[in-house]
C-alpha cells in the first residue's frame, strides 16, 4: 500500500474526532428527544471523514475504491438519522415506529449492495481512475443510474427534516428558535456544499469538501448544546400540548366555520374534526349547542359558563373565547376553550342544598324556642314568686328560710339563663325588634352601675364610673342598651377579684357620624390570644376550667354582640392573660329605623 502525505488529512481528522467528541456528549443525555439519533448521525459523520481522509492518504485505486466504499457507511446513514433526530426532537414521535424504520433502511441496505456488487454490474459506479493532474493523486468516479436515485432519496430525507426544523422555529419561543436555528445552520452548511458538489460546482475538481464542512456542522452542534441546551430545554411541540389537553380547543374562522379542534373537543360535540373541517358550526353543532353558537356567534372575546345536555344528562362547561389575528392584526378567527366544571358544579349544589337545609333547620329552633318563650317563663316566675312569699312568711323561722332562699336564688339563675338562650334565639329566628326611643345616657349609666353593684362588692372589687352629664341623649333600644352594659359590667365584676371596674362614657365624631363610646375595662384574668377568637361565639366561654369556675352559658358576650350590630355599632376587645381587659361599645347616637335584625356572625 502506498501512502502519500497531505495537509488535507489533518482537518480531516478534527473533523471525525469532533464528531466523536459531540456524539459521546449526546450519548450521556440520550434520555432526552432526539439525543439517540443525533448521536447514530455524529458517529456516521465521523466515519465519513476518516473513510474520506483513508481514501485520499492512498495513492492506490483499489485501496481508494474500497476506502470511498467504506465511507457510504456514513453518507448513508446520515440522511435517515437526520430525519429521525427531528422526528424526535419536534415531537412527532409517532411516526417512528418500527415498521417505518425498516421502511427507511431498505435502500440504504440496497445501495450497501450494489456498492458492494459494483463489479458485475456498474450500476452504482460506472467507472474509476487514479487522477495523477494535481499536487496529490485522488479517485475519480464516473456514476451510475443508483447513485442518482440515492441522492434524490438521501435528500429528500434531508429536507424533510429540515422542514420539521423550520416549522418548529416558526412556531416556538425565543428561546427555542435559537436552539434549533443553531441546529439547522449546522447541518444546512454541510448538505450546500454536498448539493453544490454534485451538481458540478467544485473549486478543487475530483476533491470533495463536504467531509471538511462536518467541522461547521460540530461547531454549530457546539454552541446549540452549551448556549442553547438543547438536551435541558427540550421544546415540546404546542400541538402535542393542545392535543393533549383535557379541556376542548375549538378553532373557527371569521365565518364561524371549523377550523381544528382537539380529541377532548371531539368528544364534547360527538363530531370527528375530518368530517367537519370547513363546515359552519352552527349547522352540524347539537340543537343546545347551536343555541349557544348563534348566541355568541358575533363576540369576539368572552367568559361565560354555559350549561348544555338534557336535563338528566346536563354538563356545565366554563367558556373563553378569544379572538385570532393574522399578522396585519385583523381578525381572522376565534379560539373557544371548554372547561368542564359539571363536577364542581355538583359539589356547589350539594353544599348549597346542604347549606339551606342546615339555616332552614336553625330556623326551626329558633322558632321554637322563641315561641316557648312563655311556656318556660311561666312556670319559672311561679317558682320565684311562691318563694318569695314563702321567704316573707317563714322569715322566723331559720330551718326553712335558708332552704327557700336557695330555691329562689336558684329559680332567678335559671331564669336569666332561659331568657339569653330566648333572646339568641329571637335574634336568630329574627324575631328580635328594635324599640327605638329618645334617653339620656347618664341616667341609663347610673341605673346599670347600682344594678351590678352587688357582684362587684362579692369579689371585693371598687367601681369607678366616669359619665359626664354632657354627654347628653341618644336614640336607640334603651333595655338593649341597658342590657349590654349590664352584661360587660357583669362579667368584669365576675372575673375579677379585689380589684377594679372602670366604666366610662364618652360622646365623639368621626365620619360625618355622632357615635357614643361606653368603654368598660377590669384587671381581672384577662384573655389570651386564642380565647380572643372565639370570645364572641354563641355558647363559648375562654375554656372548660372557666365554665366549671365562673359558671354560665357563654350567650352573653353573644348576645351583645348582636346588640350592638342590631343598632348598627360594634364591641372590640383588648385583653392579655393576668392584665385585665377593655370592652369598647361604639354605638351611633341615632340609631337607624332598619337594622338588620339577624346580623351575619
Amino acid at each position: 500500500m502506498r501512502w502519500q502525505e497531505t495537509p488535507y488529512l489533518l482537518p480531516l481528522l478534527a473533523a471525525s474526532a469532533l464528531a466523536v467528541i459531540i456524539a459521546t456528549y449526546a450519548w450521556r443525555h440520550r434520555q432526552a428527544p432526539g439525543a439517540i439519533p443525533l448521536t447514530v448521525l455524529l458517529l456516521a459523520a465521523a466515519q465519513w471523514s476518516l473513510g474520506y481522509a483513508l481514501e485520499l492518504g492512498n495513492t492506490e485505486l483499489p485501496n481508494q475504491i474500497f476506502w470511498a466504499n467504506f465511507s457510504y457507511l456514513g453518507i448513508l446513514t446520515v440522511p435517515a438519522s437526520w430525519l429521525a433526530f427531528s422526528l424526535q426532537y419536534t415531537e412527532h414521535h409517532k411516526w417512528l415506529t418500527r415498521r417505518n424504520l425498516a421502511l427507511l433502511a431498505i435502500e440504504p441496505l440496497v445501495t450497501l449492495a450494489l456498492i458492494a456488487t459494483n463489479a458485475a454490474h456498474g450500476f452504482f459506479r460506472s467507472g474509476a481512475v487514479s487522477d495523477t493532474s494535481g499536487p496529490i493523486v485522488v479517485l475519480h468516479s464516473e456514476f451510475g443510474p443508483w447513485y442518482w436515485l440515492n441522492l434524490v432519496y438521501s435528500y429528500g430525507l434531508m429536507l424533510a427534516g429540515a422542514g420539521l426544523i423550520v416549522r418548529a422555529i416558526v412556531r416556538s419561543p425565543r428561546l427555542y428558535q435559537g436552539q434549533l436555528g443553531s441546529l439547522l445552520v449546522g447541518f444546512s452548511a454541510s448538505w450546500v456544499v454536498n448539493i453544490l458538489e454534485n451538481v458540478g460546482v467544485r473549486p478543487f475538481p475530483n476533491f470533495s469538501l463536504t467531509p471538511f464542512s462536518f467541522i461547521l456542522t460540530g461547531l454549530a452542534l457546539a454552541s446549540a448544546i452549551f448556549r442553547f441546551k438543547i438536551f435541558d430545554l427540550v421544546p415540546v411541540a404546542r400541538a402535542t400540548v393542545v392535543q393533549s389537553l383535557s379541556d376542548g380547543v375549538v378553532v373557527l374562522d371569521e365565518q364561524n366555520r371549523f377550523v381544528d379542534m382537539n380529541p377532548a373537543a371531539q368528544r364534547i360535540f360527538g363530531l370527528e374534526l375530518s368530517a367537519v373541517a370547513g363546515k359552519p358550526a352552527r349547522s352540524l353543532l347539537p340543537t343546545t349547542w347551536s343555541e349557544v353558537a348563534e348566541r355568541y356567534r358575533k363576540v369576539p372575546e368572552a367568559d361565560t359558563e354555559i350549561e348544555l345536555g338534557p336535563p338528566d344528562g346536563r354538563r356545565y362547561y366554563d367558556m373563553h373565547i378569544s379572538p385570532l389575528h393574522d399578522a396585519e392584526g385583523r381578525l381572522s378567527g376565534r379560539v373557544i376553550l371548554l372547561h368542564d366544571i359539571t363536577e364542581r358544579k355538583r359539589v356547589q349544589q350539594e353544599l348549597q342544598r346542604a347549606k339551606e337545609a342546615a339555616e332552614a333547620a336553625n330556623r326551626a329552633k329558633s322558632a321554637f324556642l322563641a315561641n316557648m318563650s312563655h311556656e318556660l317563663r311561666t312556670p319559672l316566675n311561679a317558682i320565684i314568686g311562691y318563694s318569695e312569699m314563702l321567704e316573707d312568711e317563714l322569715h322566723d323561722s331559720s330551718d326553712y328560710l335558708a332552704d327557700l332562699q336557695r330555691i329562689s336564688a336558684a329559680g332567678k339563675h335559671l331564669l336569666s339563663l332561659v331568657n339569653d338562650v330566648l333572646d339568641l334565639s329571637k335574634i336568630e329566628a329574627g324575631k328580635m325588634e328594635l324599640r327605638l326611643e329618645i334617653f339620656d345616657i347618664a341616667p341609663l349609666v347610673r341605673e346599670a352601675a347600682a344594678t351590678v353593684q352587688p357582684l362587684i362588692d362579692q369579689n371585693g372589687n371598687i367601681l369607678t364610673v366616669e359619665c359626664d352629664p354632657a354627654t347628653g341623649s341618644m336614640l336607640a333600644d334603651e333595655t338593649k342598651v341597658r342590657q349590654t352594659l349590664y352584661n360587660l359590667l357583669s362579667n368584669a365584676a365576675k372575673f375579677t377579684t379585689q380589684g377594679s371596674v372602670k366604666l366610662s362614657v364618652r360622646r365623639e365624631k368621626s365620619d360625618g357620624t355622632i357615635w357614643i363610646i361606653f368603654q368598660v375595662a377590669d384587671t381581672g384574668i384577662g384573655l389570651s390570644h386564642d380565647q380572643l377568637e372565639h370570645l364572641f361565639q354563641s355558647f363559648t366561654q375562654a375554656d372548660g376550667s372557666t365554665t366549671r369556675k365562673y359558671g354560665g352559658t357563654g350567650l352573653g358576650l353573644s348576645i351583645t354582640r348582636r346588640y350592638c350590630e342590631m343598632m348598627g355599632g360594634s364591641i372590640t376587645v383588648q385583653s392579655q392573660p393576668g392584665q385585665g381587659s377593655t370592652f369598647t361599645v361604639r354605638l351611633p347616637a341615632f340609631v337607624q329605623e332598619s337594622p338588620d335584625p339577624n346580623p351575619a356572625e
